[in-house]
């Protein structure tokens, strides 16, 4: 649901852009682009405790939405 939705964001913003491709081509360069290998997902609250081990304070998650998060804090 997650690429889905994201799929459909990526292709009506090609489409502003008057860019010829079509949502499959859309589709094919998200879900085999270059740094999916190296893009290892971790729970929001691992990564806030990260943050907090290398001395932030008052962390936490502002936003979420499938897989993606908007989170830190001030240093």
């Amino acid at each position: 649901m997650f690429n889905d939705t994201l799929v459909d964001a990526i292709y009506a913003w090609h489409q502003t852009q008057d860019d010829v491709l079509s949502r499959e081509e859309v589709g094919q360069r998200f879900v085999y682009r270059e740094d999916k290998k190296a893009n290892i997902l971790a729970p929001v609250e691992v990564q806030c405790d990260w943050l907090r081990a290398i001395g932030f304070q008052q962390v936490d998650c502002f936003f979420k939405f499938f897989e993606l998060a908007v989170f830190g804090g001030i240093r």
